[in-house]
């Protein structure tokens, strides 16, 4: 009956949390340094798998990135892709694994990383500064409570896949984030 039950909510919770784009989304992962859960969560809370997700504020994609975004990665990138390209599942999620990496490099750990996805990583340095801080330390008070709660979300969201996916608990990490 244990083995039933158990089976029974982690098939659940994997139906819940899917792999969706597995093969790209973890391909990208590993070659900008991401943890897989993370950026599974971060795709799932973004745009919650659908390629064709559009937001309020006009963020495109699987992880919603707006058309200004976009063009800024692009010129680190030296690509010159249409804003369309982010309908595409690969360009969303290679251009939205670039982006977390360079939040990474920027400000080393994930809950800011997070908040510099969400809100940007002007305002995301503003309130590092407004707190004293600087860029390595972890954001403290989001003023935001929009922001404060997706680093919230997402950051449940990789716990729940990294519960429902043994695989993501038994591998090494990288010790890039901890949450």
């Amino acid at each position: 009956m244990g083995v039933l039950l158990y089976l029974g909510i982690m098939g659940a919770g994997q139906l819940l949390y899917p792999l969706q784009y597995k093969e790209l989304a973890e391909s990208y992962a590993a070659a900008y340094d991401l943890e897989p859960e993370l950026f599974y969560a971060v795709i799932k809370c973004e745009s919650n798998f659908d390629p064709r997700a559009l937001s309020d504020a006009g963020a495109m994609g699987l992880t919603q990135l707006t058309p200004e975004t976009f063009t800024w990665v692009q010129t680190k990138t030296g690509e010159t892709l249409p804003n369309e390209a982010l309908w595409v599942p690969e360009v969303a999620l290679r251009y939205g694994a670039y982006l977390l990496d360079m939040h990474y490099k920027e400000f080393g750990n994930t809950r800011t990383v997070l908040a510099a996805y969400h809100a940007g990583r002007g305002r995301t340095g503003q309130w590092l500064e407004e707190q004293g801080l600087t860029k390595g330390d972890t954001v403290g008070d989001i003023p935001y409570a929009d922001t404060d709660g997706y680093v919230s979300r997402v950051t449940r969201t990789a716990k729940a896949y990294r519960f429902f996916y043994p695989r993501f608990r038994t591998r090494s990490t990288a010790n890039r984030y901890v949450f």
